[in-house]
């Protein structure tokens, strides 16, 4: 269980260096500066509902470093599509190996289409930035709040600016891959300590499901979602449904907890209250 924590946490070391990718074009930061507002937003999503957490991260990291909050949020925003497309990466080698829930297998087409779809825009909305803002201008938003709404739609485009890098895109996605492997790799950690006799490539699979299930904003912390989607794909590989659940509600445990005390600590960091983490979604 100390292991499966262990290697849960280093997936949040490696997401922390590839936020650093994302946000190079803006301004060079070291990873381990940008470490405690990942684990505030993620510890904030444990806590509230819809993923609020992200906005409350892209809002504390930009008032820490200088950058325009609306830039960060857009750089949140990448992160989560090309989670997205790893999990598609993912997908596509898990099926060659076994087989896959035929409800699990339409939702993970489906999300393909969405991620894809979303980093194609994305990347021409970029290479014509300047036709973006001229549509933007044309958008009816009362004088009173226009000038404003364009700087926050300019600082938006500011960072979505590792579209044109490709090679920093390659980066990022090679270390999506790492993340998402990582965490497979504490599924199956905590796995042996059950004795559930599955590969790594099961594990994966578990991961998968429950991961595009959990794309819907639902209750903080995913809780009830995770058991659900954990319990049908461990049965889907034979395993007993009192056991899949004892190993699921474990993980989800050691996950939050996990979460909790780096955030914990993050806040201790970051001279921060909870209270005031709350305030600012609201």
């Amino acid at each position: 269980m100390l292991a499966t924590a262990l290697v849960y946490a280093l997936a949040f070391v490696v997401r922390a260096f590839r936020w650093s990718k994302l946000i190079e074009p803006l301004k060079k930061i070291p990873a381990f500066k940008l470490f405690s507002y990942l684990i505030l937003g993620f510890f904030m999503n444990s806590l509230l509902p819809l993923r609020l957490g992200e906005f409350i991260r892209a809002h504390v990291a930009g008032q820490k470093t200088g950058l325009p909050r609306s830039g960060m949020l857009a750089t949140v925003l990448v992160e989560r599509l090309f989670d997205g497309l790893s999990y598609v990466t993912l997908f596509l080698v898990v099926i060659q190996f076994l087989p896959f829930p035929e409800l699990a297998k339409k939702s993970m087409l489906a999300a393909s289409v969405i991620f894809i779809g979303a980093m194609i825009f994305l990347f021409f909305f970029v290479a014509h930035r300047d036709k973006a803002e001229i549509f933007f201008r044309k958008i009816p938003i009362p004088v009173k709040f226009r000038d404003r709404a364009h700087k926050i739609f300019v600082n938006f485009l500011d960072g979505l600016t590792i579209f044109s890098h490709k090679s920093g895109l390659i980066r990022v996605f090679a270390l999506s891959l790492v993340v998402w492997t990582i965490e497979g790799t504490a599924f199956f950690v905590l796995g042996t300590a059950f004795n559930l006799n599955l590969n790594i490539l099961q594990c994966v699979l578990v991961m998968i499901v429950i991961g595009t299930g959990s794309i819907i904003p639902t209750a903080p912390g995913y809780v009830g979602t995770v058991e659900f989607l954990g319990v049908t794909s461990l049965t889907f590989l034979g395993i007993d449904k009192n056991l899949a659940f004892g190993y699921i509600i474990t993980l989800h445990f050691l996950q939050l907890a996990t979460i909790s005390i780096l955030g914990i600590h993050a806040m201790i960091k970051e001279k921060l209250t909870l209270s005031e983490l709350v305030r600012i979604h609201k």
